[in-house]
């Protein structure tokens, strides 16, 4: 709508509060402005998940259990009678196989995730596997909340 006003004798066009016209460009514009704040804030999220990520994996090994593993050596058949050829372990975990072909007579696990950890050997020789050896159970570390001793007999 347009108003003719009339000043010192000449007609000037005024016009009334229109809203204002946008062009295609302001909507782009906008558009990649939205898209940004968008794509910022989805970044800030990932940094955030992933700093939770390294926070989570930090404390659980931190829990994590070691082990250091000690045998002796197999040196008989189960019927008695000399070992002919080459002796290899397994080592497991909880019934699970962790490790295959150990040579030596001790083995170091570090970094395991098991309540208590029971461990257990088997010999194998020529592919054929011995039973389970006796369970060694050792406990994963766990935060302690009280307070060492106080030093005694001080001088």
């Amino acid at each position: 709508m347009t108003i003719i006003h009339r000043s010192k004798g000449h007609d000037i066009d005024v016009q009334s509060t229109r809203r204002p016209v946008y062009s295609d460009s302001d909507f782009k514009r906008v558009d990649k402005h939205r898209a940004w704040v968008f794509v910022r804030e989805i970044l800030a999220l990932l940094f955030i998940i992933l700093i939770a990520a390294f926070v989570g994996a930090y404390l659980s090994n931190a829990f994590a259990g070691d082990a250091s593993l000690m045998w002796d050596p197999v040196t008989t058949m189960d019927d008695g009678k000399p070992i002919t050829g080459p002796v290899t372990y397994n080592i497991y975990l909880d019934g699970a196989q962790i490790n295959s072909n150990i040579k030596l007579l001790n083995f170091f696990v570090g970094g395991y995730f098991s309540d208590t950890g029971c461990f257990t050997v088997r010999a194998v020789i020529n592919g054929v596997e011995s039973a389970d050896s006796p369970k060694l159970c050792k406990p994963a570390p766990r935060p302690t909340s009280t307070k060492p001793a106080a030093p005694k007999n001080l001088r």
